[in-house]
């Protein structure tokens, strides 16, 4: 499938036999024996692995465009994104991370001494920001390393020859029955097991960034629980965020290495196990929960955002976000509103946790990306 970036057409989810036509390729008729490699786990676990790879692609944009705007919100230094400093560490993801997220904030006016007086007198003596904030290029850089794992695994597997036995012609041109282990998935699990722990701590650093916007301290001055106006039952976003803090556990326990859980089967004949499509089921699960904390993560960092303009009362213009936050903040704003008097978050979660899964908002996130590719 073609990345939504890429040139060429847009990607286009459906029915195998529909986009093998449209492709002008004719499907092919089974014969005696091929069926079963297509039936196979390792197989089914290739075809689920495919897609969870597609939606994890998505998913690092989006911790890369929640992570640009809490930078706004918190008013962050950008020294932590200086391109020297990456360079010293010449881990190329990590300087493609740095890379998207300088673009994501070209031009704004956020991250800036005079922004953060303006706002507040007192928040003139930072000398660094917190872990969270500075390694948080480096933690995605991790992610997008797995990512790239995965997918050198798959480019492999989907062009291999998984049966068993296989036939070969030997040196005289007589069929020769090979019997083998092709089948096995312990590449593609151990490679889901890595994928779902880089997913993991992606959410981790997603939970720990929204926690920081609750604090006023930890927040430089926004108010506490990000309340936008009369505080009521709802008590601000504090319940908001506690969705993400009670989904991160279900996570890591989902992120254990299943691929180390092998057990003997078939009275001894299978006594080795990949345990591939248990690693593929926790990916998936731990996926639809990350869906949910990098919504928290965009809702708190917009209201963050929207809290700091209107606690500037200068009479000057409003700061101004960076290129691509703007882009993401005014998607965002298009579909919820900004918290002002106390309300019940629970359809604002589902109506963000929506934009996270779908294209509008991924569009928003993605709109650099051709600018800095062209530019290598």
């Amino acid at each position: 499938m073609r990345r939504a970036d890429a040139a060429g057409p847009a990607p286009r989810v459906g029915p195998a036999r529909e986009i093998l036509r449209e492709a002008g390729i004719v499907p092919l008729e089974l014969e005696m024996g091929e069926a079963l490699p297509i039936m196979s786990g390792s197989t089914v676990v290739a075809a689920a692995y495919l897609a969870a790879l597609h939606r994890a692609e998505a998913q690092a944009d989006h911790a890369e465009g929640a992570f640009a705007l809490f930078m706004e919100a918190i008013r962050a230094e950008p020294g932590s994104l200086d391109a020297r400093t990456h360079a010293e560490r010449a881990i190329p993801e990590q300087e493609q991370v740095v890379a998207r997220l300088r673009a994501l904030l070209r031009g704004s006016e956020f991250m800036t001494d005079r922004t953060r007086r303006r706002f507040n007198p007192e928040d003139t003596h930072r000398i660094q920001d917190a872990v969270s904030v500075r390694a948080a290029p480096h933690i995605l850089a991790s992610l997008r390393r797995n990512l790239h794992h995965s997918r050198q695994i798959l480019g492999k597997e989907l062009n291999a020859s998984t049966s068993n036995p296989l036939l070969f012609r030997d040196g005289d041109g007589e069929v020769e029955f090979v019997m083998g282990g092709n089948w096995d998935g312990a590449v593609m699990g151990h490679g889901l097991d890595a994928l779902n722990a880089g997913l993991v701590d992606a959410g981790v650093l997603s939970q720990e960034l929204s926690a920081r916007l609750l604090s006023s301290r930890w927040s430089y001055g926004l108010p506490a629980n990000l309340a936008g106006g009369t505080v009521g039952l709802n008590s601000g976003m504090v319940q908001l965020q506690t969705v993400a803090t009670a989904l991160i556990p279900e996570m890591q326990a989902r992120a254990f290495p299943s691929g180390t859980l092998s057990r003997p089967a078939k009275d001894g004949q299978e006594d080795h196990n990949s345990m591939a499509m248990a690693s593929l089921r926790n990916l998936r699960a731990n996926q639809e929960r990350l869906d949910t904390v990098l919504a928290v993560q965009y809702l708190m960092s917009a209201q963050g955002v929207d809290l700091v303009i209107r606690g500037i009362r200068d009479g000057a213009p409003p700061p101004r976000l960076g290129d691509g936050t703007r882009r993401i903040h005014a998607v965002i704003r298009s579909r919820i509103a900004e918290l002002e008097n106390d309300r019940n978050l629970t359809r604002d979660l589902h109506e963000m946790t929506g934009l996270v899964h779908g294209d509008l908002l991924l569009r928003a996130v993605r709109g650099t990306r051709t600018e800095i590719v062209s530019r290598r």
